[in-house]
């Protein structure tokens, strides 16, 4: 019905150009968490630092994710992510983060994409590509072990064009902290 003539065909694009090879195998690994059924992703060939997953104290973990974002800027990172659970998250991070490095608009009527650290909840960055990644505290509770939160922490992951932190006070999701099922 689709392909009705014989020189129709289907194929699946599976090569990615976006992330490293590091941040491809890592998203993969969460999608491999979920029991649906995936295209196998071909990563180019280009290499970059391991994807960081730090623990951190409740108290510490706005000022230790500047303090990533910081460092990323001076590496000349132009474009950074800090991607939160949801909306109201993404509020209460980028007030709280604000008070140790500067962050781009957060009113998501009013806020442009740019060089800078935007804060956003992670539904708002499919589509969206940055040069480093935050995602931040991305608990059990917050991200359990199913399907849909498997595909929305890919997403999240796969935004992340040459670094990737995951940051956490929690207890870690275990989309990432549990070995991959067989």
């Amino acid at each position: 019905l689709l392909l009705p003539n014989e020189m129709d065909s289907f194929g699946i694009l599976k090569k990615s150009y976006r992330n490293t090879v590091e941040i491809s195998e890592f998203a993969i690994d969460i999608l491999h968490h979920g029991k649906f059924s995936s295209y196998p992703v071909e990563p180019i060939i280009r290499h970059g630092k391991p994807v960081q997953i730090r623990q951190c104290g409740e108290e510490e973990l706005l000022r230790t994710a500047a303090g990533v974002c910081t460092r990323w800027q001076k590496e000349g990172f132009d474009t950074i992510a800090v991607v939160c659970r949801n909306r109201e998250s993404a509020d209460r991070t980028a007030k709280g983060l604000g008070q140790y490095t500067a962050v781009m608009e957060t009113d998501l009527e009013k806020a442009v994409f740019g060089n800078g650290i935007m804060v956003l909840p992670v539904e708002y960055t499919k589509g969206l590509e940055f040069d480093a990644v935050l995602i931040l505290d991305p608990t059990r509770e917050e991200y359990p072990s199913d399907d849909g939160h498997a595909k929305l922490l890919y997403v999240a992951a796969t935004r992340a064009l040459h670094e990737l932190c995951v940051l956490t006070s929690g207890s870690l999701t275990g989309l990432i902290a549990d070995p991959v099922p067989v």
